[in-house]
């Protein structure tokens, strides 16, 4: 029978793993994108519905977001008589999360749409017109299991039209700004880049840079990803280690090294350039076949203000999507690094080792669930991480790169017990997934070789904390010798 307290652990864990905010990279998130409405008598039905569209386009075009057909949506609806416009109340967040077997539900509307005059100048040979126009859009985030809002947040994007009408030898070109034109871009640009940051907020952030030549940078994110030409991504690496008084790592500084725009997308990777260089690399003119004349206005107001540098970029550094106004903004502040620390020397790793270190890098710090797998399940206590991390309830794709991860560092360990490199991925990881109690016990195994008898003794108790039943941690921490180490004897010997 059941205990009722591990029973209810149980289900605490379960709801744990359904509502937490970023999914795992590995898990297909189902959402529902709920018809947009509009709070303004300047958006028309055919700009509520293209705002509508885009949104879902760039989710679809995510690999780890399923996104339920507009048509299933409607049948549910009017099976439950359920209006389809206004907010959606908690309670029928849950009963529509659970008919549609969905974990989110995203609705949006558009809440401001302007257009304003067209300006004229005039000189001898010509004409020039300026049109402006803005389009706010709002979305929030709800959770189906407890119909709580758990993401909402604007986006307005202005924009501006240029055209000139030349004159000369009786002949005259007109061109004048298109309203529809301007009104578009407008709603495009704005629904775009809050489909964007809600689908971080979804699926997590996970792409890294993995390549950098000359002024191009690659990244591992690609269309099949939902990356689009002209996105804007800031780079961010790793600056000096912040420790604990044990000395582990808790985490490292955030350096913002630079901007990069998508100038060419592939289906699993993409490349590009820092941002505000683009006009360079075509003679000052900005190519608008390569560059979306959406974001002609933001370059220009960046033009030799590039958004950081390349020289600061390192292969591993990860990414955040950002829109022309966030960059424009870092570039004002000046807020990219100078400098960065030198990388140590790497050890090189097999590429399933290292896809199992990226993998795990990436994890976000979580509790671990009550582990009580008795120490005869263990061989003689043979550490075998093969045997050991498949009980820690880990779903597939991380177990698996903990496993590969473990038995690297284990022969480095072999080879040199007291392996600096081999102790920092160990603390990481037992700080990653606390439940990772053999991670625990080889970095006190690690510590104890190299003289750090207090540090060990911290790890083995960490392991017994996540496991009390593993007696391999339980022998090494009551005898550790915490002593201190006899004095040395002064020579007494007097000089001749």
């Amino acid at each position: 029978m059941i205990k009722k307290s591990s029973l209810l652990s149980l289900i605490l864990i379960a709801v744990f793993a359904r509502s937490a905010f970023a999914a795992n990279t590995n898990e297909i998130v189902r959402i529902a994108v709920m018809p947009f409405d509009s709070s303004t008598p300047y958006a028309s039905a055919q700009d509520v519905a293209s705002a509508n569209d885009i949104f879902t386009e760039v989710m679809v075009k995510t690999r780890s977001i399923s996104v339920i057909e507009r048509r299933r949506i409607e049948d549910v609806f009017r099976e439950q008589r359920i209006s389809m416009s206004g907010l959606i109340d908690p309670n029928s967040a849950v009963r529509i999360g659970r008919l549609l077997n969905c974990q989110y539900l995203i609705q949006g509307s558009v809440t401001k749409l302007s257009m304003g005059n067209i300006e004229t100048s005039s000189s001898k040979s010509s004409t020039t017109y300026k049109l402006k126009g803005s389009a706010t859009i709002h979305a929030q985030l709800t959770d189906t299991t407890t119909g709580e809002v758990v993401w909402s947040d604007s986006m307005t994007q202005d924009i501006e039209q240029t055209t000139r009408e030349s004159r000369g030898n009786g002949y005259s070109s007109t061109s004048r700004p298109s309203e529809n034109v301007v009104r578009q871009q407008a709603i495009t640009l704005a629904t775009r880049h809050l489909a964007n940051k809600i689908r971080e907020q979804i699926v997590g952030e996970s792409a890294q840079v993995i390549g950098v030549n000359g002024k191009d940078i690659r990244i591992n994110k690609g269309s099949l990803l939902g990356v689009n030409i002209g996105d804007l991504y800031l780079i961010y690496g790793e600056g000096e280690a912040i420790r604990d008084i044990d000395g582990s790592i808790l985490d490292r500084e955030k350096l913002n090294v630079a901007v990069m725009q998508v100038t060419k997308i592939f289906d699993n990777y993409s490349e590009g350039i820092i941002f505000g260089t683009a006009s360079k690399s075509t003679g000052g003119l900005l190519d608008v076949a390569l560059v979306p004349i959406s974001l002609a206005g933001a370059l220009l107001g960046v033009e030799d203000k590039p958004a950081g540098s390349v020289k600061f970029i390192h292969v591993g550094d990860r990414l955040r999507y950002v829109t022309p106004e966030e960059a424009k903004d870092l570039v004002k502040k000046k807020a990219f690094a100078t400098k960065r620390p030198k990388e140590a020397p790497k050890p090189k790793y097999s590429s399933e080792v290292q896809e199992a270190m990226n993998y795990l890098d990436g994890d976000t710090q979580q509790k671990a669930p009550a582990n009580t797998v008795s120490s005869s399940s263990l061989e003689n206590y043979s550490i075998d991480p093969e045997k050991v991390i498949p009980t820690y309830g880990l779903q597939e794709g991380e177990a698996k790169s903990r496993i590969a991860l473990h038995n690297s560092l284990m022969r480095e360990v072999r080879r040199n017990p007291k392996s600096k490199n081999a102790y920092d991925r160990y603390v990481s990881m037992a700080q990653t997934y606390t439940g990772d109690y053999l991670a625990a016990y080889q970095a006190g195994l690690i510590a104890k070789a190299q003289g750090n008898n207090n540090y060990a003794l911290y790890w083995f108790k960490k392991s017994l904390e996540a496991n009390p039943n593993f007696e391999p941690a339980r022998n090494a921490r009551d005898n550790i010798d915490l002593s201190p180490a006899p004095a040395k004897k002064r020579n007494t010997k007097k000089r001749r």
